[in-house]
């Protein structure tokens, strides 16, 4: 199985998410959306996004790249991935990030979790991320992580 692997993320989590999900793939490629444009050029059986996520938004760069490959990505099999410590919020992020009719064609959408990564974040990041958490005293406790077992339920999934 051909599988293309899109993300985007700022502080290296999805990436590092995106290398283990290809790892379940006997053929996958990858490409950062931060550093290339990942024009899809050949066939591939899969497509699978990944984004980060900041104040609920998945990253531009995603958004762009789904925009201007919604041609394509029509009747081939998808998959979505969030990476970001809320994971309870995932659901709600979907659905505010994505169309209805591209979410009810994917074969797989989850979160994998994420890290925080303080010394790779922007110091407005690092604000907005202080203020949530005093809105949400019970994130203190959190121990943010990627959730390797949601990766290789995801890979199965695009396997069937």
């Amino acid at each position: 199985m051909r599988v293309l692997i899109v993300y985007a993320g700022r502080t290296g989590t999805t990436e590092k998410a995106a290398h283990m999900l290809a790892d379940c793939f006997d053929d996958a490629s990858l490409r950062n959306l931060m550093e290339t444009d990942a024009n899809p050029d050949r066939a591939y059986d899969a497509v699978i996004i990944g984004s980060s996520v900041r104040n609920g938004l998945i990253e531009p760069k995603v958004r762009k790249w789904l925009v201007r490959n919604e041609a394509y990505l029509t009747g081939v099999r998808k998959g979505v991935f969030l990476c970001h410590a809320f994971m309870t919020e995932s659901h709600k992020i979907i659905e505010e990030n994505f169309p209805d009719a591209f979410i009810r064609d994917c074969e797989a959408i989850d979160s994998f979790g994420g890290e925080l990564h303080y010394e790779r974040m922007k110091i407005s990041d690092r604000m907005a991320l202080k203020r949530l958490v005093r809105m949400h005293p019970e994130t203190r406790t959190m121990v943010p992580c990627l959730v390797t077992d949601s990766i290789t339920e995801f890979a199965e999934k695009m396997k069937i």
